[in-house]
């Protein structure tokens, strides 16, 4: 993605934003095709060379950090990510797992193996070491899909 935006050529950006979010299209549904009915499916997020506060469902609702974490990145990599309305930030995330219940759930969904419950790699330093090791066999879209995206992302393994 960003030689393609180095070079300026649009047809080239474009096909370079496409085969991003075909890669991480494909891994959604690698990564969805175990999901019971009635559970969250695991969301991969796609890029796009709109600014964040046209890609970003919930936007308007973000902490002031975050829109300028996401506006830098846009500003800096000519990229920003499309965001579902139902991707929860660390903040969000954070106050939800104050209450027992919310943990029980979580539990209790980890248990029953499902695989979207809070996922973000950052968070788990195995995770994270993993997604290293794993950019390099997964080829150059599928590391960057791992690991850049901001929220709601999870490693997936190649087929």
């Amino acid at each position: 993605m960003q030689d393609a935006l180095a070079t300026g050529d649009k047809k080239l950006i474009d096909k370079s934003v496409q085969e991003f979010n075909k890669t991480a299209s494909r891994y959604e549904n690698l990564l969805n095709k175990d999901v019971k009915t009635g559970n969250k499916k695991i969301k991969l997020l796609k890029v796009s060379l709109d600014k964040p506060a046209n890609t970003i469902s919930n936007y308007k609702n973000l902490s002031e950090n975050y829109k300028k974490a996401f506006e830098d990145n846009y500003n800096k990599r000519g990229y920003s990510y499309k965001v579902p309305r139902d991707i929860k930030d660390a903040f969000k995330i954070a106050k939800e797992l104050k209450n027992p219940k919310n943990v029980d759930k979580i539990v209790s969904g980890a248990e029953s193996g499902f695989g979207r419950l809070y996922s973000n790699p950052m968070a788990d330093p195995g995770l994270l070491k993993q997604g290293l090791k794993d950019m390099g066999k997964f080829g150059k879209y599928a590391g960057q899909i791992a690991l850049s995206t901001p929220a709601g992302a999870v490693l997936a393994t190649k087929d």
